[in-house]
């Protein structure tokens, strides 16, 4: 189709989200439309009988003087500018003119204005209906709101009302790494006058900084109720992102310190092996600190790294120390913050729920991260019993030597503890911790009690999923938050992502799938166990419809 340069107007370019440049967009309505692409933010009228316009960046013109007039264009200051510059006719301009002025948004120059009656209490305006302003916000808000913990089903499935409740439409897709967004600002004169906007967001993803995500919802839901406008929240966003996180360093070291001795008393450890593995996870978080604050890039070798030490210090504790310390079981407590269970889950749930490239990508990253693990824990265990002939089960065929088991009575007071280290290592705000760590206790008794009296290996991670996903959507549908807060921890405890990181070590070490049957047979049961969790998951949601929540 031929572009019609007498009617090429610019318009100043109006966003940039994190640096992110935009790219081609299609499907519009027929007849006259207003196409913007918002990487250089072109405007064009034209007519045509086709439904899809492919708009590129750039202005194929051999004409200079058309260039340097559509760079030297004046910026649009007004509502009423801006309808002259779409080239309304003569009629429609008078009439869209009074309306608006009989609104009161502007006055008879077009300047635009707001009475004091039409100002709540903190000055914030009832409805801030401008179109950019509204689409970058909503597509800022969706990509903070993924990078900080929440799922791509709640995204798409709230921000469309967000931009209904301002008079627009959004579309919405998200995968794990990037959020589509199309934007239609629809005409109610002519409604096949629409403009159109697209917007491609990137994020780094995966992560759960839940205190945040907390404050996004409350955000987003003073801006559902018009408690403020779009100006004064894209600042308060700002202050969001720079807010430093709920716990500092040393909280966080003490938390990984006491996920290390808390673990191995869950996992028939002994009393060595609560002694030795604080130990591990402080090391865990040293090397993780280390790695964030290097050059970029370089925080991809973390894993590795952590486990490979984790498991070096657990080989020579029990050659130096006590032969019944289990290398693995303080390995498993000293990384245990950075098995991917969480992300699994996800990916599986992405899958289930129609997004299948969010879902692959999660459960690849997290099998990534699984093998990044055993083999930092492979390493290890060769590079000690290198240097020094090692038993990884002690000289006692039982693997305890001298030792005894922790007794399981113990567990009633190293699961709270546990619990308690989870939430303060997934930043969880004092409001929500509570709540957090009830759900983490739900689904650890529940998932005990299934398996215990019932026998039935996958009832008890159902049965635990069931409970956490039931009590999350009435905490959510109560204290008016995403159920996804209080989720993701109690997901670390009832995926079995321990016994997938055991079953991969023993396939690396046993060179293969072949030799290493219980290795394989652990990863599955791990992701047998990942999805028995989601469709739990998925029947809590019936029980108790979750609240939309971004």
């Amino acid at each position: 189709m031929a572009m019609d340069t007498h009617n090429l107007k610019s318009y100043p370019s109006t966003m940039m989200v994190d640096g992110v440049g935009f790219g081609k967009f299609g499907q519009c309505p027929q007849q006259h439309h207003r196409i913007i692409d918002v990487d250089e933010v072109w405007a064009l009228d034209y007519h045509s009988g086709h439904d899809t316009y492919e708009h590129e960046h750039s202005v194929d013109d051999p004409e200079e003087h058309l260039k340097e007039e559509i760079e030297n264009a004046p910026p649009v200051k007004a509502p009423l500018d801006r309808i002259q510059q779409i080239g309304a006719s003569n009629d429609d301009l008078q009439q869209i003119t009074e309306q608006i002025q009989a609104s009161g948004l502007v006055n008879a120059n077009g300047i635009e204005e707001r009475e004091d009656e039409d100002l709540e209490e903190n000055g914030a305006p009832l409805l801030d209906n401008d179109f950019n302003a509204t689409c970058r916000l909503a597509a800022r808000l969706g990509a903070s709101a993924m990078n900080n913990g929440s799922i791509a089903e709640n995204i798409e499935r709230y921000l469309p009302k967000l931009m209904e409740i301002y008079g627009y439409y959004g579309f919405f897709n998200c995968s794990t790494f990037v959020l589509s967004c199309n934007f239609e600002k629809r005409d109610p004169l002519h409604p096949d006058n629409t403009v159109v906007r697209t917007q491609n967001v990137k994020f780094e993803g995966g992560g759960f900084q839940l205190t945040k995500l907390g404050h996004l919802s409350d955000l987003a839901k003073d801006l559902m109720e018009f408690k403020i406008n779009i100006q004064q929240a894209n600042k308060l966003m700002d202050e969001i992102e720079a807010e430093p996180d709920p716990w500092g360093s040393v909280a966080m070291a003490m938390a990984f310190v006491v996920t290390g001795m808390s673990l191995p008393a869950l996992l028939a450890g002994t009393w060595w092996d609560v002694l030795v593995a604080p130990l591990a996870g402080g090391l865990t978080y040293g090397i993780m600190r280390i790695f964030q604050a290097g050059p970029h890039g370089i925080h991809i070798w973390n894993h590795l790294c952590s486990a490979f030490c984790c498991s070096t210090l657990g080989c020579m504790a029990q050659l130096w120390v006590h032969p019944s310390i289990d290398p693995t079981i303080v390995a498993v407590a000293g990384v245990l913050c950075l098995i991917p269970s969480s992300t699994i889950v996800l990916g599986i749930n992405d899958l289930v729920s129609g997004h299948v490239l969010s879902g692959m990508e999660r459960l690849v990253k997290g099998m990534i991260i699984m093998l990044w693990l055993a083999l930092g824990f492979v390493l290890g265990m060769t590079f000690v019993s290198s240097l020094v002939p090692l038993d990884v089960a002690g000289d006692d065929p039982n693997g305890y030597g001298d030792a005894e088991p922790v007794p399981a009575l113990w567990q009633l007071l190293f699961v709270p503890i546990l619990c308690s280290s989870i939430a303060v290592v997934f930043q969880m705000s004092g409001k929500d911790m509570m709540g957090a760590i009830l759900c983490m206790l739900l689904g650890y008794v529940t998932s005990f009690c299934g398996v215990l009296f019932l026998g039935l290996p996958y009832f008890g991670p159902f049965l635990g999923s069931l409970a956490i996903a039931t009590y999350a959507n009435v905490w959510s549908r109560y204290y008016d938050r995403p159920n996804t807060i209080i989720l993701f921890p109690a997901f670390q405890l009832v995926v079995a992502g321990i016994v997938g990181f055991m079953g991969l070590t023993k396939i690396i070490q046993r060179h293969g799938v072949d030799d290493g049957g219980e290795g394989v047979e652990q990863v599955r049961h791990m992701l047998i166990v990942a999805a028995v969790v989601v469709v739990g998951f998925l029947a809590g949601g019936t029980l108790v419809q979750p609240r939309t929540t971004i």
